[in-house]
């Protein structure tokens, strides 16, 4: 069980979602390397990853900002192996016995329609009710899930106790705007994931602006172009507590 960091304002209530991204001062963001040493760059275009620190101290993002990091939602361990089916994308799949709901933790974009695809196996099901639960916010990257933290407590939930999925989704596209910023100063973004002796590792990941989407625009997504019936509903909760809808 990982600790939580229990905020009643914390960022969701000191930003500005309507806001453009304007220079706040600090130290000036590193220079781009775009030199043929491929032993001293991140995957992509970016800095060199000495640099990793600097800019992770020089955001400016109202939501992605100073002293913030995005890392990988799916982390060694986090996959309970005794439950089945085992689902690629879609950890800790299971279902409530004799009822057509299931549970899974935030699975990639293949991994949503893996799931859909073994539900409709299972209960000969076309309509779909997709709650996503999640309290912080969550950003998908090359069809991978991220979430919020703070580089001090990297491996600790961000907490925002009582927030509207309202509030949430707003963050979320501004976080999505946030990295696209990032996106065209760097050419990539630096995210972060977890190695499997619990260290925490740079990664450089190259995208474009296709690449970056919220949760409601994945789902979207699905349903117009691959066709899926599926019904998005995001409802933050917070443990203990009720959900504000």
């Amino acid at each position: 069980t990982r600790a939580g960091i229990r905020r009643e304002g914390g960022i969701s209530e000191m930003v500005d979602l309507d806001g453009d991204v304007e220079p706040q001062g600090g130290s000036n963001p590193p220079p781009r390397n775009d030199g043929d040493d491929d032993d001293d760059v991140m995957r992509g275009k970016g800095p060199v990853v000495e640099d990793a620190e600097d800019i992770v101290s020089s955001r400016k993002g109202l939501v992605l900002g100073k002293g913030t990091i995005l890392k990988g939602d799916h982390f060694p361990g986090a996959h309970n192996k005794k439950l089945r089916p085992i689902i690629d994308g879609a950890p800790n799949f299971r279902q409530v016995a004799g009822l057509p709901v299931y549970g899974v933790a935030i699975p990639t974009v293949e991994g949503i329609t893996n799931v859909l695809d073994a539900v409709h196996d299972a209960q000969n099901l076309s309509t779909f009710y997709w709650h996503n639960m999640r309290e912080e916010p969550v950003l998908y990257i090359n069809g991978k899930p991220y979430v919020l933290r703070e580089i001090e407590q990297p491996f600790a939930n961000v907490e925002y106790t009582g927030i509207s999925h309202k509030r949430v989704e707003e963050m979320e596209a501004r976080l999505k705007r946030d990295v696209l910023h990032e996106v065209s100063e760097y050419g990539g973004i630096l995210v972060c994931s977890e190695s499997e002796d619990g260290e925490l590792l740079n990664n450089w990941e190259a995208v474009e602006s296709g690449d970056v989407q919220t949760p409601a625009e994945v789902y979207e997504e699905i349903r117009r172009d691959l066709g899926y019936d599926v019904h998005y509903f995001r409802i933050p909760v917070t443990d203990e507590r009720s959900p504000k809808l």
